[in-house]
Parts: C-alpha cells; sequence; structure tokens
C-alpha cells in the first residue's frame, strides 16, 4: 500500500509515536455476548434433554425386551 517495507515502518512510527496504550482488562462486547449465547444453549439442551428422555417405566420395558430377544444396539 505505501510502496514498499521502510515507507510502512517509517508511517506507522509517526503515527504511533503521538498515540497512547490503553490496557483495558476484562472480557470485550463481542466475549460477553458469545458467553451469554453458549449459556443460553447450553441450558436449552439440558431443557430438551431432559423433555426427550423417557419414562422409568418405558426404560424397564426397552430392557425387558432387549433382554428377552438379545438386541444389544437399543439404548435408552
Amino acid at each position: 500500500m505505501l510502496g514498499d517495507d521502510v515507507n510502512g515502518c517509517s508511517a506507522n512510527r509517526r503515527v504511533l509515536h503521538h498515540s497512547h496504550l490503553v490496557n483495558i482488562r476484562g472480557n470485550s462486547y463481542r466475549m460477553r455476548e458469545y458467553s451469554e449465547l453458549q449459556r443460553a444453549l447450553r441450558s436449552d439442551v439440558e431443557n430438551t434433554a431432559e423433555a426427550v428422555r423417557p419414562s422409568r417405566k418405558a426404560r424397564m420395558a426397552a430392557n425387558r425386551i432387549q433382554a428377552e430377544t438379545g438386541m444389544s444396539d437399543m439404548t435408552l
């Protein structure tokens, strides 16, 4: 963009010479939003998993059928 490395370095130094460094600690807004999104998705998955899980009676019936037929690939 500036022709070569020497000109680019020189332009950067002139701009940064008058700058002040500010160290900001903590999560950025993007990281905070990402964390909130992950928590929301995790809670949705946990709620869905609880809603989809079969009842104890259904699991016992499936286990009994599995034992009678010898099918080992039925998992509940």
